[in-house]
């Protein structure tokens, strides 16, 4: 059974979705899309980039992960009362795994198997790596889709309920953002040769309101075409406060059809970029 397990680890897609996002449905009925004014795209830029929660002081996260190994296992059909079952769970809970994030980086892993490692450490190791550093490429990317240039900004259509739609990049890179009447971005849509992805976010609200404290991402819903396939990926978090930042605690994948896993983050501590001069 343990085979089974790293065999599904090893196959798991890398998440890489540090440039594309997308929510829900476009608006209907949209005006003819125009070149916007350097103060439109000011305007339409900054609105994105105030509409969730993406602190520029923050440069990179350290925390303790620990998996939920349990429903992983379970949707391998893996028997967690069976002697061979609890064993594996055994090993698996066993790990302690630290992560190293800094923005702008691959996230590192260190693995310490001191309690017992699995049979093909390598395989389990190399599909954590994509789950957990997967996660950390996608998170530090909403940061940089949130740093929306009005120079980049080729048209803008309006729509009659008060949202708009976003054109960005040129012939062969293009990426649309569907914004709400807040200008909360909704859907990122990336066009380009090698890769088409889209992907469908989804806020909660700080509560109580704070200033400086806006929503934050709380599910992302990513299909990435590559060729003739398509990968679709299912992502949820919530936070913590860690010194003067709030970081992702609970992170859920699922990955439809094919499985779930899920980790929490613990134990954090967070590295500030140096004050501006």
């Amino acid at each position: 059974m343990l085979r089974k397990t790293v065999l599904f680890l090893a196959l798991l897609p890398a998440i890489s979705v540090c440039a594309q996002q997308a929510p829900s449905k476009t608006a209907d009925t949209p005006a003819a899309a125009q070149a916007p004014s350097s103060a439109d795209a000011e305007k339409l830029a900054k609105e994105v980039s105030d509409a969730y929660y993406h602190p520029e002081e923050l440069a990179g996260i350290d925390c303790s992960v620990q998996m939920d190994w349990e429903p992983f296992m379970t949707a391998l059909k893996i028997d967690l009362a069976s002697d061979e079952g609890k064993k594996e769970l055994a090993v698996l809970r066993g790990l302690k795994l630290h992560a190293h994030a800094m923005r702008g980086k691959p996230a590192e892993l260190t693995f310490d198997w001191s309690a017992g490692s699995p049979f093909a450490k390598d395989q389990v190791e190399g599909g954590l790596k994509q789950t957990v550093a997967g996660f950390f490429q996608s998170y530090w990317g909403t940061f940089e889709m949130a740093e929306l240039k009005a120079s980049e900004v080729t048209k803008v259509e309006a729509h009659t309920d008060s949202t708009s739609t976003i054109y960005t990049g040129g012939d062969n890179s293009k990426l649309v953002i569907d914004v709400d009447s807040e200008g909360t971005p909704t859907r990122y849509k990336l066009s380009t040769p090698a890769l088409n992805a889209t992907i469908d976010l989804l806020f909660v609200p700080t509560e109580p309101p704070a200033p400086g404290d806006p929503r934050r991402i709380s599910e992302a819903h990513i299909v990435q075409f590559l060729g003739e396939s398509t990968i679709k990926v299912n992502m949820k978090m919530d936070y913590q406060p860690v010194d003067t930042f709030f970081v992702p605690r609970h992170v859920a994948f699922d990955i439809p059809g094919s499985l779930s896993m899920a980790f929490e983050l613990s134990s954090c501590q967070v590295t500030k970029n140096s004050p501006a001069k």
